[in-house]
């Protein structure tokens, strides 16, 4: 389920540090939405816009990422994209 995490946590946490934590915590994991080589695309389940998705720039054409189905892995291309991260 695809969540936006400002809409959740501006509204209790005015200093975002519940945000700040769950970005670090994302990034500390390897998350393909901080990753360099992600392309965050529009998603729409069942009609509705649910945010955007990572599609992973290393396939040609860029496509959605296998491993991302996979407990507890990781891509060993992982790159942080600072532009991304505001913390």
């Amino acid at each position: 389920m695809m969540v936006n995490f400002y809409e959740v946590f501006c509204n209790d946490d005015p200093d975002l540090t519940s945000l700040k934590k769950l970005q670090q915590e994302a990034i500390d994991r390897h998350d393909c939405y901080y990753c360099k080589h992600a392309q965050l695309k529009d998603r729409y389940d069942m009609g509705h816009y649910t945010d955007k998705e990572p599609w992973c720039t290393l396939y040609e054409p860029p496509e959605y990422c296998p491993l991302l189905n996979k407990d507890g892995q990781m891509c060993l291309f992982w790159e942080l994209n600072k532009e991304r991260v505001n913390l």
